[in-house]
């Protein structure tokens, strides 16, 4: 990722990601969103363009990432490396309970293929839209993917 140091996005993305392309074309720094997580620490969500424009290896994603041992957080963790989830734009990613890790040193290739679920109303189901009629305050403003 060449062009993350002359963004003036000096942070920890500029040692973590050492290169990214997205569709053929170098990722900015600009792409990347950082928070914090109280378990995994710093956390990287790549919010770049919406959608790889053919499928295939060279048309995803491709990041080269530095996850060395002794920067996990041994009083929080006993993991070390990286944990990648994948979700949409406007989802929540809850890292405890979906994604994987990828240890340290290693190269992982990922396929995947996205599945839109649209769960019919009444009367075929008892599945409502949204959250009408139901008694529970989102914990976030996003939607939620787990099922």
């Amino acid at each position: 990722m060449p062009t993350a140091h002359e963004d003036g996005h000096r942070s920890d993305r500029g040692h973590f990601v050492l290169s990214c392309r997205f569709d053929g074309q170098d990722c900015q720094a600009r792409h990347f969103r950082t928070f914090h997580h109280p378990t995994y620490g710093s956390c990287h969500t790549f919010d770049g363009v919406s959608a790889a424009q053919h499928p295939g290896i060279t048309h995803g994603i491709s990041l080269v990432l530095r996850a060395e041992r002794q920067h996990h957080l041994p009083l929080l963790s006993t993991e070390a490396g990286v944990k990648v989830m994948i979700h949409g734009h406007d989802h929540t990613p809850f890292l405890e309970h979906q994604g994987f890790s990828i240890r340290p040193g290693t190269e992982t290739t990922i396929g995947i293929r996205e599945d839109e679920v649209r769960r019919l109303g009444n009367p075929y189901s008892h599945c409502r839209k949204g959250a009408e009629g139901v008694d529970v305050h989102l914990l976030y403003n996003a939607s939620y993917t787990l099922q």
